[in-house]
């Protein structure tokens, strides 16, 4: 799992240092802060490490790294993920189940990163995966056409990734007590589950099936995660990204899909979650106190300005939590006002 991450000059971010939850990890803020940029550039980490010699890959770490860096920003040039105005080195340092990932290139970098990490050990038996905001189910065809057969950006790495993973069959047998009790949180929510027939997804409610075309944003969402655990490709070291974890969900599943995420990270599963829900801040900050866990949240002011807190001692300063009570205020004064 990652423990610890520095990030330098990377878009708009001028310098991260985090140490992170080995459970659950939330990123906050305004709408153009990084949020985004840094949940994927930690799966670009992991999931280049994850593909570093697996199976019959003969590609070193650097060309499996520069690969997804592509891939997953949808680059021709890395060098343009590096800030703006800033004549320094893009640098990213994290420290990965006990060793230390390090990269770094500058704006002219075309292709490939200069300085790298020269020994890297593999992440064997994980499978790491970004639950971007989009729905993937309906778009898969495009997805697989667009990268595997035409090589066109337009779907970056994570929607690829998940792509060809939740297409991985349903396994049998016994599973992860604290996963088991995610998928029975999951079923309360959901009523069903996906299924592939003739090539399709569907949405199955006992007897009765629905093209996925037409089943609920929110539905599939939820129901995409229930795939993963089922076929085994979440699992206890797994480390799970989510942007916009409250895309598409009314208040209510945002709690319920907050409650699941924390029973995957009891059976081990790391996670990283984006938003700018008071939602999703609110839930996780009770699941905090209530379980006494270390629940580590970065919160951006703006691009350079940033506070780390731990959701089991307090809450955050951050304009998504002035915003709502400014929307409080105004409500009691309309109240009084009436």
């Amino acid at each position: 799992m990652i423990r610890k991450f520095v990030l330098e000059n990377c878009g708009p971010l001028k310098k991260v240092e985090w140490e992170v939850s080995p459970k659950i990890n939330l990123i906050i803020g305004p709408n153009g802060s990084g949020k985004s940029l840094l949940l994927k550039m930690l799966y670009v980490i992991t999931r280049a490490t994850e593909g570093y010699q697996r199976g019959d890959d003969v590609r070193s770490f650097k060309q499996i790294l520069n690969d997804k860096l592509r891939g997953t920003f949808q680059l021709k040039h890395i060098g343009d993920l590096v800030r703006k105005g800033s004549s320094n080195h893009l640098r990213c340092d994290c420290k990965l189940d006990g060793q230390q990932i390090y990269f770094s290139f500058t704006r002219s970098a075309g292709h490939g990163v200069g300085e790298i990490s020269k020994l890297v050990t593999p992440r064997r038996d994980a499978v790491s995966l970004f639950l971007p905001p989009k729905e993937i189910l309906s778009l898969m065809p495009i997805i697989e056409t667009s990268r595997l057969q035409d090589r066109l950006f337009g779907f970056d790495d994570s929607y690829l990734d998940l792509a060809i993973a939740v297409k991985r069959p349903p396994q049998k047998g016994n599973n992860y007590p604290d996963l088991v009790r995610a998928r029975k949180q999951l079923s309360k929510l959901l009523h069903g589950r996906l299924a592939r027939e003739d090539k399709q997804w569907i949405f199955k409610e006992g007897q009765v099936k629905h093209p996925i075309q037409i089943t609920a944003e929110g539905t599939k969402r939820l129901a995409l995660v229930d795939r993963l655990i089922e076929n085994r490709t979440l699992t206890p070291n797994s480390i799970l990204f989510v942007d916009e974890a409250e895309a598409t969900l009314h208040p209510r599943a945002v709690a319920a899909f907050m409650e699941i995420l924390y029973l995957l990270s009891k059976a081990g599963t790391q996670v990283f979650l984006a938003s700018h829900s008071y939602f999703v801040l609110k839930h996780l900050y009770v699941i905090a106190k209530r379980e006494s866990v270390n629940i580590q949240t970065i919160s951006f002011i703006d691009t350079s300005q940033y506070t780390i807190t731990d959701l089991s001692k307090e809450m955050p300063d951050n304009p998504i939590i002035d915003a709502s009570i400014a929307l409080y205020e105004n409500e009691l004064d309309v109240e009084l006002q009436g």
